[in-house]
């Protein structure tokens, strides 16, 4: 023994220092990280006589026969095995190293799924695990793994961490908590997790992990929230430019963005720092709500920085709102444009007209926190699509202020129990309504790339009709790699092709800014009817007249950006259509996502079964944006265990703000070594 849980897991044995290196990929460092770290899933055992084809099972029997044959495949070592209720043919290609491995009675325990094979129900190459504790577990854990590791090397290791030192543990949860929630105890957890006598133990061991490290995480965001409440900026009530915008514009905001600006309007006239995210659907307003906002700070006599990821969101912002400000006749409110392209000379310009206060609103990607950009009051900071910028990115921002309001804004809609983790230190205002007049975009998913004639036939109608037309790509130039028509490939043979008598411009990444602007802006005024282009118009350009959208090879895009890519369309007063072009057959989770994307139009029902699909490890970044690594990330869905894991963490709070009371001392400690390394960030968020 040395340190207890904190003893580093190369003094377990057979791991050593290489080893050591391999399991610190999977964040186990020390004992305490493995005996938390959760399977991925579990493995209930099986009798040979009850398997089910094609699902995975686990058997434990003796080996009556080892052999060699030959297929058009190559060398398949086989297996019989025998567990007193039927015997199972087990074949393994290109596993040399088996060959002559096992002798007749060897008891061995295989973990794999059923197949067809030569017209019998077989294992093809199972998972061989020869740990004789293995016979006697009712349910197998299936480890998360890292090139160099084996399930058995994890099992193996996992039993010896818990053997030597399961009575390090010590409970952190208190006692009132525990029984509330109907939680187990700290080592009948841990047990439970890596070796549950079933399934339902197994439910319960993850719950428990689930819920303490939400627990923890939520009372590491309302103390950070509660930091937060300190003194900002008072701006005046109203906002007179606010009104003559909207006399202009003529029309009458959606409910739903009535109630964003009173909730963010309260804010901002607050004493305390606003910190609030602004979800909403693609078109549904948060431009205009971002604008009115700016126009507030500035008629307080302060400045406005809006922050977005690329150079194309920042044009499009700064085209959309030079057209709305210009008419409201005041050079202080008039935007200008900060990217890696400006110019030095207009550069310095920008600088200076920042410096002294005559910029009263400005926008720009990153190039709004390097050296050099010194606002003389900035008041409010606005981030576009945040969840592509870090943390740390933000707080270069605010940092460029004295406590200035932030207003955080994203497209892709969050599940609500997504919004509850990733955000518990905020304010959240939901704009759930679209403006009136918007079509509904009807989406039709074509199988078979043969259909291009057709798709384009009902392209030139449309075209006919004077409509505008997106045909989106995947790739910017042909991969050997992947058999997609690039957009490069694809735009010459359209100029080529029967669409050639039609204005068609290009559009991707790899141009420059000027060039970029040039192709949207002859898109917007209608000189371009067709813009082939990549992913890059997936957010902020907005064109009424275009009505299609073709998107070729769709399974090769996500559900977030698809539904991102169908929002370019539907938003004049016309019908219009997105087709998903696709092969005849393609894979089980491209089959889910194009099947929500053609059946669902509202962006928080499609982030919901985004959330499903992918997981709440792969969805859009949540590691970056601060999600806790959870041991059962999939209990993030678990919006009940949300609830309460917030609720008991106000509950204690209340009680003891700082954690300051002994009997919260294991929580603090906890707290520490969980987030040690991200304190700085969740202070800087």
């Amino acid at each position: 023994m040395h340190g207890g849980l904190d003893t580093s897991i190369q003094y377990i044995k057979g791991v050593g220092p290489a080893r050591a290196k391999l399991f610190a990929k999977l964040g186990i460092k020390n004992i305490r990280d493995l005996l938390y770290f959760s399977p991925r899933r579990y493995v209930k055992r099986c009798h040979i006589k009850d398997l089910v084809y094609n699902k995975e099972a686990y058997i434990w029997g003796k080996v009556i026969h080892q052999g060699v044959r030959f297929s058009r495949r190559g060398e398949i070592v086989t297996l019989v095995i025998d567990d007193d209720t039927a015997i199972l043919e087990c074949g393994f290609f290109n596993s040399p190293f088996l060959k002559g491995r096992f002798k007749y009675g060897d008891e061995i325990g295989l973990i794999g799924k059923t197949t067809f094979f030569s017209r019998k129900v077989q294992f093809i190459n199972p998972e061989i695990d020869t740990d004789p504790n293995l016979k006697l577990l009712p349910v197998i854990p299936v480890y998360p793994l890292t090139s160099g590791l084996r399930q058995r090397d994890l099992r193996k290791t996992v039993r010896l961490g818990y053997n030597n030192y399961k009575d390090y543990m010590s409970e952190m949860l208190p006692e009132d908590i525990i029984i509330r929630n109907d939680l187990y105890r700290l080592p009948d957890a841990v047990r439970c997790l890596h070796f549950p006598e079933s399934e339902y133990e197994a439910k319960r061991a993850r719950y428990r992990f689930g819920f303490e490290e939400l627990f923890l995480f939520q009372i590491v965001m309302q103390m950070r929230r509660a930091e937060k409440k300190k003194k900002g900026i008072k701006f005046k009530e109203g906002c007179k430019y606010a009104r003559s915008l909207l006399d202009y514009l003529g029309f009458d905001f959606t409910n739903a963005q009535k109630r964003v600006l009173r909730e963010i309007f309260a804010d901002m006239e607050s004493p305390y720092r606003m910190y609030r995210l602004l979800q909403g659907d693609v078109g549904s307003g948060k431009t205009i709500v971002a604008t009115i906002c700016m126009l507030k700070a500035i008629e307080s006599g302060y400045q406005a920085a809006l922050m977005v990821p690329t150079e194309v969101l920042a044009e499009q912002h700064y085209f959309v709102l030079s057209q709305l400000l210009e008419n409201l006749k005041s050079d202080t409110v008039m935007p200008y444009i900060l990217t890696g392209s400006t110019q030095a000379r207009e550069r310095e310009k920008i600088y200076e007209g920042i410096r002294k206060g005559e910029i009263g609103i400005v926008i720009g990607t990153h190039a709004l926190i390097e050296e050099g950009v010194d606002f003389r009051s900035l008041g409010l900071c606005v981030v576009d699509e945040q969840h592509r910028f870090g943390v740390m990115q933000r707080l270069a921002l605010k940092k460029k202020g004295v406590s200035p309001d932030l207003l955080v804004m994203t497209a892709t809609p969050i599940p609500r129990s997504l919004s509850l983790t990733l955000y518990g230190d905020m304010d959240i205002s939901v704009l759930d309504e679209l403006p009136a007049g918007r079509e509904s975009v009807l989406t039709k998913w074509v199988r078979g790339l043969g259909n291009r004639k057709d798709i384009y036939e009902f392209v030139r109608k449309q075209l006919n009709l004077n409509r505008q037309v997106y045909i989106v790509y995947p790739l910017i130039e042909e991969s050997e790699k992947l058999d997609l028509e690039a957009a490069q490939q694809g735009y010459d043979k359209l100029k080529a092709g029967m669409l050639k008598k039609y204005n068609i411009g290009l559009l991707h990444g790899r141009m420059s800014g000027k060039k970029k602007e040039e192709t949207m802006r002859l898109f917007r005024d209608g000189n371009i009817q067709i813009l082939v282009s990549t992913t890059v118009i997936e957010v902020g350009v907005d064109v009424p007249n275009a009505t299609v959208m073709v998107i070729e090879h769709a399974e090769r895009f996500g559900l977030a950006q698809l539904h991102q890519l169908r929002g370019r369309i539907g938003r004049g007063k016309e019908k219009s259509y997105c087709i998903l072009l696709t092969p005849q057959r393609v894979g089980e989770e491209a089959e889910k996502r194009l099947s929500v994307l053609r059946d669902e139009r509202d962006g928080f029902k499609i982030a919901e079964e985004d959330l499903n699909i992918r997981g709440p490890g792969e969805f859009f970044g949540t590691r970056q944006s601060g999600l806790p690594e959870l041991s059962s990330p999939d209990l993030i869905m678990d919006t009940r265990l949300l609830y309460r894991a917030r609720d008991e963490a106000e509950r204690l709070l209340n009680k003891d703000k700082y954690l300051q009371g002994p009997e919260n001392s294991g929580i603090r400690k906890n707290i520490i070594e969980r987030y040690k390394e991200k304190l700085i960030l969740l202070e800087a968020g």
